[in-house]
């Protein structure tokens, strides 16, 4: 993958990511975002393989990669664009039961990148 698929990459996961309501003031934030990356550009379907992957990347431990990405995407679904995710997560998500779970998450954005390059 050459330097400016990366970086078009990114931002389209960073865009994706915030009008999902996750701030980049989110320590979650950084974790999601290489999760993403990580799915997209080595073909990873199982995201929970990656936790560990990270927090070696980020010198924290495992419980404390997914708690913090748990943590954003529960604040991000309160303040995101409703219709956005509507659209994004369609029939996948029950909206009355809440937010989607870490793993479905990750991989409802890395399907819709990937289906987009």
């Amino acid at each position: 993958m050459i330097q400016t698929d990366r970086k078009s990459i990114l931002k389209r996961i960073s865009i994706t990511l915030k009008k999902l309501g996750i701030s980049p003031s989110k320590e979650g934030y950084f974790y999601l975002k290489d999760c993403i990356y990580i799915c997209i550009s080595e073909n990873i379907r199982f995201p929970r393989d990656l936790y560990p992957k990270i927090a070696k990347k980020y010198n924290k431990k495992t419980s404390a990669i997914e708690k913090a990405i748990r943590t954003a995407i529960e604040i991000g679904w309160t303040n995101c664009d409703y219709s956005f995710s509507e659209e994004l997560f369609a029939n996948t998500i029950n909206y009355e039961k809440g937010k989607p779970t870490n793993y479905e998450f990750i991989a409802t954005i890395t399907e819709d990148i990937n289906l987009d390059l």
